[in-house]
């Protein structure tokens, strides 16, 4: 009997999010299900736990029990890595038939308007949410440090890179199936700039670049340290530009957990 396959995929690389994860996910579900209800849409959601040391895998495996069978929720586990490394575990896991994507975990963007980022990759763009468009609606805003090295770090991707796109690092990009699945190899997984290695590689692949407004809030408990970050990243900007193309290995050690049959050991121990 063959599979049936969700249409789309949403990421969530997770690292220690034992306190947000669980909400993250049950807004995420609430609104797509009520939002694709009546369509042939399905979805599944890919939580990607990245050398966690807390409790992430138990906080997503109670919520995977709770939700309804519209939406499946996988966890891959990896050792310590970074955020670009978790997605892009996420992608090579994914089942999504035309769309994959990625939020951050800590529910900064609504799940109504990633659903909008999902609908727009559809059309075979690679669509990514942005902070600086006219109409982004900030309900909580980041602080003027982190925002000034926001502006200036977009501002020297577009010299460098010549992406012409305002926001980079938004948590929240969709990619046309077969775009990630191309390119997903050829991504850099350099932690904070792996966002502007993966648009890189699809603009190489040929791919168009769309930008759409979003509904954001400033997420306190970032794991972002613009002191130690900023170094690294124009490192890893420079490798983007000049070094990258080559083929790169998935994480050793990345296990898929079966969530069921831990559920169901719990339950008998």
């Amino acid at each position: 009997m063959q599979e049936q396959r969700p249409h789309y995929t949403l990421v969530f690389p997770a690292f220690n999010e034992e306190r947000r994860i669980r909400s993250t996910l049950e807004l995420y579900h609430a609104e797509w299900a009520r939002a694709l209800r009546g369509s042939d849409r399905t979805f599944e959601f890919v939580v990607v736990a990245n050398g966690c040391t807390d409790n992430t895998n138990g906080a997503v495996q109670h919520v995977a029990c709770d939700l309804n069978a519209m939406a499946e929720v996988r966890l891959i586990s990896i050792p310590q890595a970074n955020k670009g490394t978790a997605v892009l575990e996420g992608f090579r896991a994914a089942r999504g038939t035309d769309v994959i994507g990625f939020a951050d975990a800590d529910g900064a963007i609504d799940p109504a308007t990633m659903l909008g980022i999902m609908r727009e990759a559809e059309k075979g763009s690679v669509a990514i949410g942005s902070k600086y468009l006219d109409d982004t609606e900030c309900r909580r805003a980041q602080p003027f440090v982190r925002c000034l090295a926001s502006r200036g770090w977009n501002l020297l991707v577009r010299v460098l890179l010549g992406l012409r796109v305002k926001d980079t690092q938004a948590g929240a990009k969709a990619l046309p199936a077969e775009c990630a699945q191309k390119i997903v190899d050829r991504v850099l997984p350099c932690n904070f700039a792996f966002d502007v290695s993966l648009l890189w590689e699809a603009k190489l692949a040929g791919y168009s670049i769309v930008e759409k407004s979003i509904t954001w809030e400033h997420a306190a408990g970032s794991k972002f340290r613009l002191t130690r970050e900023v170094l690294p990243m124009f490192w890893a900007l420079l490798l983007v530009r000049f070094g990258g193309g080559r083929r790169q290995q998935s994480a050793a050690g990345a296990v898929e957990v079966d969530l069921l049959s831990q559920h169901i050991y719990a339950e008998q121990h």
